[in-house]
């Protein structure tokens, strides 16, 4: 009996109910959460955190300090939930010898890959929209003044981001043989995006030499130094990390259309 080829659009479905079984609204209430706990607790905190944070950082203000906390708590965990759902894809399967399985079907690989990391990446991209609205409403309601052009500009770039890194890890580990690997993998560009902020902080004589530098690449303060350009360029900034991130999708599913596997 002749088998046809299972249509992308029923594969998608099916790999969406997935993950919805997996219950994505759990790490969306718990990052919702963290954000509250961040704006509520952090200006209860020494005086000297606020001297450190405006000193080092240029932080006018509690919300601001509340701000770029928010954001790099967003960043690393949604980043972090996204590379364990990306080992879900191809490195898990691999590694416990069932990958051969999933590839035996009746559905080419490239159709397999963008069914399993394209409910991902929506996803996330839906947690961290919701993480970020929560945390400048827990602000708000703490009566924190809150510039809201900026702020959802500057969201849609972390969010945006960290989306479009989780697809580059996904294509980094296409042929990645254990978790341990891949791991090692998805740090790299996870830590990529924070490294010259953490240069700033301690050395920040670095960048004297190009003083233009910091406002480029030291993320995500230099989303709160620049407001004016969060407002106007953060949503067209974050929209291209996406399209970014569903073009990485389309070359990680050629690439295992390519492999022997």
């Amino acid at each position: 009996m002749a088998t046809g080829r299972i249509s992308p659009l029923r594969l998608l479905a099916i790999e969406t109910r997935a993950l919805i079984r997996r219950r994505p609204i759990t790490p969306a209430i718990g990052l919702a959460a963290l954000g509250g706990a961040i704006a509520w607790w952090l200006p209860r905190f020494p005086e000297g955190v606020f001297r450190f944070f405006k000193t080092i950082l240029h932080m006018r203000n509690w919300t601001e300090i509340v701000i770029i906390n928010n954001y790099t708590g967003l960043y690393f965990f949604l980043f972090w939930i996204g590379v364990f759902e990306v080992l879900r894809i191809c490195v898990r399967p691999r590694e416990e010898r069932y990958l051969e399985l999933y590839l035996s079907k009746p559905v080419d690989r490239r159709t397999f890959m963008l069914a399993k990391i394209g409910p991902v990446l929506a996803a996330l991209t839906l947690i961290g929209a919701l993480a970020a609205a929560a945390h400048g409403g827990a602000m708000h309601a703490l009566g924190m003044p809150i510039d809201w052009p900026a702020y959802r500009g500057a969201s849609a770039v972390v969010v945006g981001l960290t989306v479009c890194l989780v697809a580059v890890v996904n294509l980094l580990v296409v042929h990645a043989h254990d978790s341990h690997s891949a791991l090692l993998i998805a740090f790299v560009p996870g830590l990529a995006a924070m490294a010259p902020g953490l240069v700033y902080v301690y050395r920040p004589d670095v960048y004297e030499a190009a003083p233009g530098l910091a406002d480029a690449i030291v993320f995500p303060g230099n989303l709160i130094w620049h407001s004016v350009w969060a407002a106007r360029w953060g949503p067209p900034l974050g929209a291209a990390c996406l399209f970014l991130a569903g073009l990485l999708a389309f070359l990680a599913g050629e690439r295992l259309r390519r492999s022997e596997d």
